[in-house]
């Protein structure tokens, strides 16, 4: 399988009252990766045949991500997802 990349960078709108990205803003861009990787990688009949759908998401907040850092970047593809 061949690695999917995505880098996201925070804009100015991303962030919130305390300077950083706000939560909300996070699970926007998991669900940006999640449909791009999708695009990316399935089959057409797949595409086709089904719909995916997040049934459960967990996010450990490591840091705070400020307008022009890299706010999300994540590599799916062999070695886990």
């Amino acid at each position: 399988m061949s690695r999917f990349t995505l880098s996201i960078t925070a804009q100015d709108a991303d962030i919130d009252e305390l300077g950083h990205v706000n939560n909300a803003v996070w699970v926007q861009w998991i669900q940006a990766i999640a449909t791009a990787h999708w695009e990316a990688v399935a089959p057409a009949e797949h595409k086709l045949a089904y719909v995916w759908v997040v049934t459960r998401h967990e996010i450990d907040y490591r840091g705070s991500v400020i307008a022009g850092g890299d706010g999300c970047r994540r590599d799916l593809g062999r070695g886990g997802a």
